[in-house]
């Protein structure tokens, strides 16, 4: 796998001093944007800080980040993001610390949006509101989630999109690195694509693209050339801030038995994600892991527990209860889906009729999803319940006919 990358950040059309600082280590694959706050020199001091101290303890920590991403398991990518979070708690630390120190520092802080690459995954984390743009196929997904009063009203279903672009208060942010002596940190896996393109950048930039600039951006040929135009863009558009914009390209093909646009097809045919969005879809599929069986392979066995909740990505599957075969199941079918919710003993037996690869979601990970993820737990559980009353409402028209006969 090859990774190319270009940043570059100019000061803008009104500012007088350029507060952002970004990170490009080719080597260990991790970049970094930062965009400071505080007024005189002290938002350049925080961002400069915060570049310095979570580029340094990631690089100490590249060699483990990358033993763990290798394991491709769900505890595994919670390890990375431990490491991740205590990097920039210890920056958000010393932050504050030298801003108590110094009168003229007092209040300073810095976003952060961080991109580090590990073989066929990524790991994007972000504080405030710079982003991180994944391009893939032609179309523009928005990595990260902006912590900003303005999100906060949108999720809460307060105000519109609209009315968003419009509020007064649209730069406020909910969280900052330094600004308290620890902070929170959003961090998403994703498994790659050959053909990736991803977009760090300042509201300097963001605040005034959309989709269809972006696309416009990543249509040259050289990073460079994106990372210029991208620039000349914002600052054509007036300069309001400082602006910042690394572009990152993954250019060789994968060594994935499975690619990643195939496991996100099949996890949208099935009706529990029916509801979410590409970034969503996404999520789920850092918390499944993938598993292959023999033909006549045992899977689940009726009446003891499980925890686990399949679909198959091709073979096919066998269900059978007290002795009789009920159903066969072939590619993008799903079993298993009620452990999920509780632990009560299997309903059926499922063993494999062919060579078959399937996707596994275990219970305890995809409660601790939806339990970072709340908005996309609502979604899940609705899901559920709308399956679970279709499951009912067929079963009463049965109970019925059989009734009458």
């Amino acid at each position: 796998m090859f990774i190319s990358s270009f940043g570059m950040t100019d000061i803008g059309r009104k500012r007088r001093h350029n507060e952002d600082s970004f990170l490009i280590d080719d080597e260990n694959k991790i970049f970094i944007v930062c965009d400071g706050m505080g007024g005189a020199n002290a938002g350049e001091v925080a961002s400069q800080m915060a570049v310095k101290i979570i580029g340094q303890r990631m690089r100490e920590n590249i060699e483990a980040i990358r033993e763990l991403s290798s394991q491709n398991t769900f505890d595994a990518k919670q390890k990375i993001k431990t490491i991740i979070a205590d990097a920039v708690s210890e920056a958000s630390l010393k932050i504050f610390e030298l801003a108590s120190k110094e009168e003229g520092k007092r209040g300073m802080g810095t976003t952060l949006v961080m991109l580090i690459i590990c073989g066929e995954n990524a790991y994007v984390s972000n504080v405030g509101d710079s982003r991180a743009y994944l391009v893939r196929d032609n179309q523009v997904y928005q990595v990260t989630e902006d912590h900003t009063l303005v999100q906060e009203q949108l999720k809460r279903g307060l105000i519109t999109p609209e009315e968003a672009k419009n509020v007064p208060y649209g730069n406020v942010i909910t969280r900052a690195v330094g600004v308290m002596e620890s902070v929170i940190v959003d961090t998403t896996h994703i498994e790659l694509m050959a053909g990736d393109i991803f977009l760090l950048c300042t509201d300097g930039l963001h605040g005034y693209t959309e989709d269809k600039d972006i696309l416009g951006f990543v249509g040259y040929s050289s990073l460079e050339e994106m990372a210029n135009n991208a620039i000349a863009y914002a600052n054509q558009k007036g300069g309001k801030d400082n602006i910042t914009a690394i572009f990152v390209r993954v250019s060789t093909e994968l060594r994935t038995e499975v690619p990643a646009s195939d496991k996100i097809k099949l996890l949208k045919s099935v009706s529990l994600f029916k509801y979410c969005s590409y970034q969503e879809i996404m999520k789920v599929l850092s918390v499944a892991t993938m598993e292959n069986f023999d033909k006549d392979e045992v899977i689940l066995i009726e009446n003891e527990p499980g925890e686990e909740f399949y679909i198959i990505l091709s073979g096919e599957v066998q269900v059978t209860a007290n002795g009789k075969v009920i159903a066969r199941l072939g590619v993008g079918k799903h079993f298993g889906e009620m452990s999920l919710i509780d632990m009560a003993p299997r309903s059926a037996s499922v063993v494999t009729t062919a060579p078959s690869r399937l996707i596994k979601i275990k219970r305890k990970d995809f409660i601790s999803l939806i339990k970072e993820d709340t908005h996309l737990g609502i979604k899940l559980l609705w899901s559920f319940l709308q399956d679970l009353s279709d499951r009912l409402r067929i079963t009463n028209i049965e109970l019925i006919k059989h009734m009458s006969e």
